[in-house]
């Protein structure tokens, strides 16, 4: 009876979902009620950090019993880099002017300093405590990760059932509906995103293959084997395309890290199994170009703007709009009485444009604006602008202190609005669409690194330093009135956030293992686990490149690569 409270309490704990304040509602660009609902990450966040206190207090009492030995300055030199990087991050967060979302984490992330320092310790534990048990619980954990995403493309979602909902969701909170980013028949497993799910896979399948194969008993066998099926299954369930081309780079170079245990096992020389493997890895891309990425997506990018409105100042006596190159002023004259003197819209030089007024509305009569229409409107509180651009609709209004003209945000709120000075790199502007229009917010992330070389902005802060009131260059490329609170890229979001020097550190830490085992030459009984930890870790690393760092599969990625760094220890010696 105990057991079963306590597992009831853990799943409460792991995947209730909070209706909570984000810290957000000053911000212009940010609903005013400032609440947000999470169902995935919150608690696994309190999770990570229960976590890291039990494996210091574990951690603590293997010391001190002498459970484990190993040389204080060795067990220093290799997690110093790692240390350097979280105290980077510490005092970046320590330092920042948005230190508030360090300590408790920012929307859609929940990765505060202290998960960071959570990290460590779970790093540096797998590394002590590094056993047949681990690999083992890791096993069970892949196969109910695994389970939920193969139920999910069986379109048998749990977390669509009024039963689980009823459990997972505070009573106060039930009768509200939410919503889940991917689609019905669609795997996300419990990492929120069906992305991850990707990064997952590539992280975990490449060890449990070896584990499968290299496990003694038959139930060893049996666990991985199913946790293989259940995760491969969950990879195709995600249409996680990075992750299908990341992983068949994974089997390849797997394939290439044992081809001499495959030749010898095969009965097959050398050479000729190098050629198979070079025509296989020449298949499997080709394969993954035209199947998964249908060729074309890897050249080329739609440079169409969905808008045609290239540039927006809100002046202090008028705004200004560059429409297909075409320069707008928009004022209002007070002593109008009607729309057509009241709305006063002219070139550069003052001249007046000519409309005509139809349906409540000013059309111009130049052809290259017919697309165009100005009205004067009711937007919540506020008498506004309303320009409709032949995509979207802006509101803008001079009812604010001092008379001066402001953007009305999609929440309603006044902002000013001056396009030319969000600063873009200049080899991805109109390119924003490459990536999955991943380009947009790297476009805009680069230049903030600027700012960030030793302190970064701290951690968890990545929405608030990125420039969220770049309302036109959103709805010219895809993400009008969407909020950006993560740059798509795992080492943006670390050089953002604990600057530069912090992301050099880690390259140093992981770099070190993944090479170390590559080029070295490991002996003993766990030499292949050891091979296939470095592949996923590598797997891992390659899709940061186009995923963020989620504290739904960072806290594995740690485990493994602590265990990696021990086995790296009994192999190499």
């Amino acid at each position: 009876m105990q057991y079963r409270f306590t597992s009831y309490c853990l799943c409460r704990l792991l995947y209730t979902g909070i209706w909570g304040d984000t810290g957000l509602s000053d911000f212009a660009w940010f609903s005013a009620h400032g609440q947000a609902f999470d169902l995935f990450l919150y608690h696994k966040r309190n999770v990570i950090i229960l976590a890291a206190c039990l494996v210091l207090v574990f951690g603590a009492g293997m010391l001190i019993r002498g459970d484990f030995r190993a040389c204080p300055k060795k067990l220093c030199s290799l997690f110093l880099p790692f240390g350097i990087y979280v105290c980077f991050a510490v005092v970046s967060s320590v330092a920042s002017p948005h230190r508030a979302y360090a300590w408790s984490g920012m929307m859609e992330q929940y990765e505060s300093i202290f998960v960071i320092m959570g990290y460590f310790l779970i790093c540096v534990y797998a590394y002590m405590a590094c056993s047949k048990q681990l690999f083992i619980a890791f096993g069970i954990f892949c196969s109910v990760i695994g389970g939920i995403g193969t139920l999910q493309l069986l379109g048998m979602d749990i977390y669509r059932t009024k039963l689980v909902q009823r459990l997972i969701m505070p009573e106060k909170l039930r009768n509200i509906a939410f919503d889940i980013t991917a689609e019905a028949g669609r795997s996300y497993c419990s990492l929120s995103n069906p992305n991850y799910v990707g990064v997952f896979c590539c992280l975990t399948i490449p060890v449990l293959v070896v584990l499968c194969i290299h496990a003694k008993s038959r139930r060893g066998k049996r666990l991985y084997s199913i946790a293989f099926v259940l995760m491969f299954a969950s990879l195709l369930g995600a249409r996680s395309k990075s992750g299908i081309v990341v992983l068949a780079v994974c089997m390849v170079l797997m394939a290439v890290l044992f081809r001499a245990k495959i030749a010898e096992k095969i009965h097959l020389r050398q050479k000729t199994l190098n050629g198979v493997i070079l025509l296989t890895a020449v298949i499997l891309c080709a394969v993954s170009c035209v199947l998964v990425y249908r060729w074309g997506e890897l050249w080329s990018y739609d440079d169409h703007a969905d808008t045609r409105i290239s540039k927006i100042v809100t002046r202090e006596d008028c705004v200004e709009v560059v429409y297909r190159g075409i320069p707008l002023f928009f004022r209002i004259d007070e002593n109008g009485t009607t729309l057509g003197t009241a709305l006063c819209i002219t070139d550069e030089n003052g001249q007046a444009y000519e409309t005509m007024q139809e349906e409540g509305a000013l059309h111009f009569t130049e052809k290259r604006l017919s697309a165009v229409t100005a009205t004067l409107a009711q937007y919540g509180d506020y008498v506004a602008l309303e320009l409709w651009d032949g995509s979207f609709y802006w509101y803008f209004t001079n009812q604010t202190a001092g008379g001066a003209w402001r953007y009305l945000t999609h929440y309603g709120k006044p902002d000013k609005l001056d396009s030319p000075a969000i600063l873009v790199c200049e080899w991805l502007e109109g390119k924003e669409r490459i990536a999955n229009g991943r380009g947009y917010i790297w476009s805009r992330t680069l230049p903030i690194l600027k700012e960030t070389v030793f302190l970064g902005s701290g951690q968890d802060s990545f929405a608030v330093v990125f420039p969220n009131n770049d309302y036109l260059g959103k709805a010219r490329w895809g993400y009008k009135d969407m909020i950006i609170t993560k740059p798509h890229c795992m080492y943006l979001q670390i050089a953002v956030q604990s600057g530069l020097v912090s992301l050099l550190m880690l390259f140093v830490f992981w770099g070190r293992f993944v090479f170390r085992v590559f080029l070295g030459k490991a002996q003993g009984t766990h030499a292949a686990l050891l091979t296939a930890v470095a592949v996923g870790i590598t797997g891992y690393l390659l899709m940061g490149v186009t995923n963020d760092a989620s504290i739904g599969v960072a806290p594995v990625f740690w485990l493994l690569l602590g265990m990696g760094l021990r086995l790296e220890q009994e192999c190499m010696e």
